[in-house]
């Protein structure tokens, strides 16, 4: 349908939902001319008729997003310019799909406004439009030319080099509003990151009948998305963005890089005491001494000597610092919850010494390189769950022996025969896969891509499973199976779609499976019996 516009049109308190302050000027008002130059050309583009999701607001929205990309690049900011210099170094290119030939990175492209409509459409409707859709083209080019009728004249601003710079004495939380809005604020993540935000604090609190516990775990969402979650730009995360904006020392900036070194609110600790310029807590689970900077919470006078708390933390500049909502119990935990505690057997890597996480890191590598040795190939095929659960123990054995052989250290005994739950994979092929970050992974999706890639042509159907397959499995997997197997076949599953799709695998991977990014070890070091960190 066509939109009868009247006053509806973008107001600058829409164009402000995306900054990073709250007063407008004659700079701003120039942008929210540009956003209602393309407002009309989104609306009356026949391409969106079929999307019920596309209102007002989103046609708006959208338009705040394609003027805050050429804000972006007038003042020189470079938030765009993070994300296609990560796809350069990953993949060769700077924008998936489209013809590289014509594309400058110093200038404006139609190769990225294409690529953002064609995202947004995508996160928004959850329906993937094939890339070289004809009029995706066509309204890319035409608010192209838009923009670059405006360069001439438009306002660059310094407000951002003055608010990404960062002196080494910065207060955290300081840091911490600068990742709320890149997180929550921007044009590169509000849609993804802001949207899914607001989504699950409104789950939580229909399902919660207590508005103040809804509050406390909100910053629990908050801190996942501020320090461990990464987005659908390339597995990109927050902190990535802050340390590339960032001017400030190198020692600052790798202060930005390690708050992805977050331990969830998933632990409880002993509150001892403290000192000038730490909180002292004791990890209730593993015993290790947490020292937290007194600058985290105002006032803790109010918390008993041995009562446990629940709260997460963050690495800054060599400090851990607790942060988002802190709960202290009166006293101690009653003795069966303690005891349940106690007996976790799994700890957050980042709680780990340095010495205990190299060892964790090294434990991983060569779990990897045995996997190796022992199948052959990076992944191995089984029929059934009992199968996998066999090759797991036939791995463990094999591992063992080998460290014992070699003279390291192993347990006095050779591991105890496992014997998983695996129901989930109940009448399916699995491949079990070995990442050498992560460790150890199982998936059907991968088993049955392989079972496809084998034959020579594929059906509608055969060509969606396969590409659904191929998005589910890991980069250095798809790697190696695109190695070993031809990929020419292989369609874009739209029907009709002649589009290539091989090349874009690695990219949409990450684009679609960011919710399971793991850059570290899943391990936990156990020491008799008990884990240790």
């Amino acid at each position: 349908m066509k939109y009868n516009f009247g006053r509806k049109r973008v107001y600058i308190q829409h164009w402000l939902e995306m900054k990073p302050y709250d007063e407008s000027s004659d700079y701003d008002e120039f942008y929210l001319e540009v956003c209602n130059k393309i407002l009309p050309v989104l609306m009356e583009a026949v391409m969106f008729e079929k999307y019920k999701e596309f209102t007002r607001a989103e046609y708006r929205n959208l338009a705040v997003v394609l003027a805050s990309y050429f804000e972006d690049f007038i003042s020189e900011i470079g938030i765009w310019k993070v994300f296609v210099e990560k796809n350069q170094s990953l993949f060769g290119y700077y924008i998936p799909f489209y013809e590289m030939e014509s594309y400058d990175i110093e200038y404006i492209n139609e190769q990225d406004i294409r690529f953002i409509i064609w995202r947004y459409i995508d996160q928004l409707t959850d329906q993937m439009l094939i890339p070289n859709y004809p009029a995706l083209k066509d309204l890319s080019h035409k608010i192209f030319n838009i923009l670059e009728g405006f360069i001439d004249d438009a306002p660059a601003t310094d407000f951002y080099k003055k608010f990404f710079t960062i002196p080494d004495d910065i207060d955290f939380y300081q840091v911490k509003a600068k990742l709320q809005w890149l997180a929550f604020g921007s044009y590169i993540l509000k849609d993804e990151f802001g949207k899914e935000y607001n989504n699950q604090l409104r789950e939580f609190a229909q399902e919660s009948p207590d508005p103040v516990r809804a509050i406390k775990f909100g910053y629990s969402f908050e801190n996942n998305f501020l320090y461990s979650a990464a987005s659908s730009y390339s597995f990109l995360k927050v902190a990535d963005w802050l340390a590339a904006l960032a001017k400030a020392s190198p020692k600052v900036i790798e202060g930005i890089k390690n708050v992805c070194q977050y331990v969830p609110q998933a632990n409880y600790y002993e509150y001892q005491g403290h000192n000038e310029e730490h909180f002292l807590f004791e990890h209730v689970q593993t015993g290790k001494p947490i020292k937290v900077s007194t600058k985290s919470y105002a006032n803790l006078d109010n918390i008993l000597i041995g009562a446990h708390c629940s709260f997460a933390l963050v690495k800054w500049l060599d400090d851990w610092w607790g942060t988002g909502s802190f709960l202290g119990s009166e006293g101690p935990l009653p003795p069966q919850e303690l005891k349940e505690e106690k007996s976790r057997m799994h700890v957050s890597f980042y709680l780990n010494s340095k010495e205990n996480q190299e060892k964790i890191w090294e434990i991983t590598q060569e779990g990897h390189d045995n996997f190796i040795e022992y199948f052959g190939a990076p992944f191995h095929i089984v029929n059934n769950e009992r199968e996998l659960n066999k090759a797991i123990n036939e791995l463990m054995t094999f591992q063992y022996k080998k460290r014992k052989e070699m003279g390291k250290e192993v347990p006095s005994e050779e591991p105890p025969e496992m014997n998983l739950a695996l129901d989930r994979f109940h009448g399916q092929k699995i491949a079990m896969i070995s990442d050498r970050k992560s460790g150890l992974a199982f998936t059907p999706e991968t088993a049955k891509a392989v079972e496809l890639l084998e034959k020579k042509t594929l059906t509608v159907q055969e060509n969606e499973e396969l590409f659904a397959g191929l998005l589910a499995t890991q980069e250095h997997i798809t790697q190696y199976l695109f190695d070993k197997y031809p990929t020419d076949h292989i369609k874009f599953p739209v029907s009709g779609s002649d589009f290539y799709v091989a090349k874009y695998i690695p990219f949409l991977h990450r684009y679609q499976e960011c919710d399971t990014f793991k850059d570290y070890p899943q391990m936990t070091l156990v020491e008799d019996g008990k884990p240790i960190a």
